[in-house]
Order: C-alpha cells, then structure tokens, then sequence
C-alpha cells in the first residue's frame, strides 16, 4: 500500500452555504473536511431529499471517520458512513446537512470522496391528510389552508373553530316579541292573543320556509333614484353595487361611470399604432405602414 500521505482539500465554497426551497449539486471533495448545509424551507411544504454519497467506510463501523448526518426534527439523525442512497422525507423549516471527512485515507491516496444532494419541495395538503383542525370546511392553498364556515356561524379566533350566530342577538332577530336562537337558525314566537300571521317586526317577514325572520329586502336597482347608478346596478340584500360597461372604470363615488382612455392607459409602442384615437368606452388604432389589424382589432401586427 502507499504511504498514508494527506490529500490537500479541493475547493468547497459552498460549504455553510444556506439554500432557501431546493438544493440540487454535485461535488467531489477532498478528505479533511467539515462541511454543513442549511436547508430553509417555507412552512406547509414538505421537502423529499435525495443524497447520493461515497464515503470511505472505516472506523469500525463507528463511523468516526467519514460520514454523513442529517439534522431535523429539532435533533441530530444516524450517521451514514459508506456509499450510500439517502432518501428521506422532511416536514421541517429548516434541515440542516452535515458533510465530514477525516484528514486520511486507509486505502489509498488517490480515492476521493463525494457527495451529491437534491431536494424536491412539493405542498402539503392539509386538507386531505385531516390535520388541518378546521371543524367544517378545509380548503387547501398552496404552502397552506384556510377554514371557512356555512353562512349562519362565523369563525372563532382560532381560524378554525366555526360558531353559531346568534340571530336574537341582533335587533331580536326580527322578531315583533319573543326570539328564540337554534343552531343555524332562530324562531319567533308570538302571544296566542296577537293576531300578528308572522310574529316579525316591522321590516322582516318571514322566510321561504316560515320558520323565521328575515330582512325585508328593497331592491335598490329598481329604483334609479335610490341607486343613482349611471348604467349598472346589481342588488344585495339590504344592499347593492354598480358596475361600468367595458370601457369604462367606476368613479370614486361608486356611482358614475368614466371612460377609460386606452391611447394612454393601455396603447404601447410595440402596438404599431400610428395614430391612436379615444372615444367614450372605446378606441381605434390607426395602424402604422407594414402592419395590419391583429385579431383583437385594437393593436397591429406585422404584415410580413
């Protein structure tokens, strides 16, 4: 065998290096190294790594000598100490990778270790798995989730926890005399000498199904001097709003309409207009030489 000479260390200046998502390289290291990688990953994902590595297997069995060790989970994992695949699944923010080789080699000057890593981050679905905690409706997002309730309760301060509105609680739930909540609904009650049909107060009457009641709603948009829309309205209950033709943009009164001047707002110089005319609620393009109308008719294209 040859004398057991030190092999000087290659270059490694991603060593300490902190990855942010996703790793993905390939390096062959000399011996007489400690290297450490940090791995940031965004909460709600899960990241798959792969290290492929080829280490010089000795100490023992020990692994006192070259290894490889991962650290999730708020603790150091087992030592890998030959050639090995490594693939494992992490749900934590940061994995950190540790790399170490000893300053000798047993076998032969001329071996050189290396190690090549990749990740994969993908989303966890909340959602599907049942650990999103939501007591009604889970809606997975990307890195995330949120909770969401039916209309008659609202989400708890917990973002997860949904609760039963209580209808009595606001303007005696509509009704003329007694109100009595339930959940997702509520119920009037009436004195057996009312001669009342619907025990409501004024402005509520009872609902589709006659169990409660409900606001008597005023159709706004029926009524332009009550919605003063310029030229949409759409009704709410208790409520509406207005909307603008194409073309045009809603002023800040929420009522009238503008037009949109699209020579300035939206022509640029890669349209190819010679000449850009503005009129209420539309435009025309004069189209410069060489070029004609594109399929939208409102910017040009090269006539080539």
């Amino acid at each position: 065998l040859p004398p057991l000479n030190p092999i000087p260390p290659l270059p490694y200046s991603n060593c300490g290096e902190v990855f942010k998502g996703t790793i993905s390289f390939n390096w062959v290291f000399a011996h007489n190294i400690d290297c450490q990688w940090i791995l940031v990953v965004p909460s709600g994902m899960e990241t798959s790594l792969t290290i492929l590595v080829s280490l010089e297997n000795s100490g023992g069995g020990l692994c006192t000598k070259d290894y490889v060790r991962i650290h999730s989970n708020g603790a150091w994992g087992n030592k890998y100490c030959s050639d090995s695949r490594i693939e494992e699944k992490f749900r934590d923010t940061v994995v950190m990778i540790k790399y170490h080789t000893d300053h000798f080699n047993t076998f032969s000057y001329e071996v050189f270790t290396g190690i090549s890593i990749t990740t994969i981050t993908g989303d966890i679905n909340e959602c599907s798995e049942g650990i999103d905690g939501c007591s009604h409706t889970c809606t997975n997002t990307f890195g995330s989730f949120f909770c969401s309730c039916p209309e008659w309760m609202y989400l708890s301060c917990d973002r997860k926890t949904c609760i039963d509105i209580n209808e009595c609680a606001s303007d005696n739930g509509g009704c003329k005399y007694s109100c009595t909540n339930i959940a997702g609904s509520h119920t009037c009650t009436c004195p057996s000498d009312d001669d009342d049909d619907d025990c409501c107060s004024d402005g509520y009457t009872l609902n589709s199904h006659g169990t409660n009641c409900i606001p008597v709603d005023v159709n706004e948009c029926l009524n332009t001097s009550l919605s003063q829309c310029s030229q949409f309205c759409v009704n709410e209950l208790n409520s509406y709003h207005c909307l603008c033709k194409r073309g045009f943009k809603l002023s800040s009164d929420g009522k009238n309409c503008s037009d949109v001047n699209e020579c300035l707002e939206f022509i640029r110089p890669e349209h190819h207009c010679a000449t850009c005319v503005n009129f209420d609620g539309d435009f025309l393009c004069l189209c410069a030489d060489g070029y004609t109308y594109g399929p939208d008719l409102h910017t040009c294209v090269g006539n080539f």
